[in-house]
């Protein structure tokens, strides 16, 4: 959430106090802030802590002790869900090695996130979690998805990617040179719309010292 949006989910009122909170809260990490694209204002927070989200999912609303809580969960979409945002947590405190992966160590660069909402036009809104921008003239937009197998992309997945980069382009006047990466703990299956992807990160990547 954008600062101000997380002020009103939460009924608060912005002042120092609540700034104190959220450095404390980044600072022991549990949130992360983290900027939006081409914006040094309106910072982004993310609760990134993984048994924070694992508790309020699965042991909060466990009132009852069911020792067959997790086994019957396990199949439901909602497990699904939480395991796809799971994912994407573990890549965001893996950034170190997904540039090594990329082999732009050596290239300045940082991480950021865009979004836009829906057009005056009618063009369906986009978001893009994380973004590298490059001082190389290149700009990496990193697709996380989990998938027990090698990942299929779609027909639908690779008409989101090209609108989200054809939204992207425009709205943001970009000029550098885009790269679609997906982030995938066992890579890539080679199929119809594969070619969409310019570079597959594994979770051996990820997990590489």
């Amino acid at each position: 959430m954008l600062r101000n949006e997380l002020l009103k989910a939460c009924k608060l009122k912005s002042n120092g106090n609540i700034s104190s909170i959220l450095e404390d809260l980044e600072h022991c990490g549990f949130i992360r802030k983290f900027p939006q694209y081409n914006s040094k204002k309106n910072m982004i927070y993310q609760l990134i802590d993984n048994y924070t989200f694992f508790y309020l999912k699965y042991i909060l609303h466990n009132q009852e002790n069911d020792e067959s809580f997790w086994l019957n969960s396990y199949l439901s979409s909602g497990r699904k869900a939480w395991v796809g945002f799971a994912f994407e947590r573990v890549c965001f405190q893996h950034i170190p090695q997904i540039k090594q992966a990329l082999g732009i160590n050596g290239v300045a660069s940082h991480i950021c996130s865009w979004r836009i909402g829906k057009s005056e036009e009618g063009e369906p809104g986009a978001q893009i979690d994380m973004l590298i921008d490059r001082a190389d003239n290149m700009i990496n937009i990193c697709e996380m998805k989990f998938s027990a197998k090698p990942y299929v992309v779609s027909q639908k997945d690779a008409d989101d990617l090209i609108q989200k980069t054809d939204r992207f382009n425009n709205a943001t006047k970009n000029r550098k040179n885009i790269n679609i990466i997906l982030v995938t703990p066992n890579g890539l299956a080679q199929t119809a719309h594969w070619g969409i992807i310019q570079k597959t990160i594994t979770a051996d990547d990820l997990f590489k010292e």
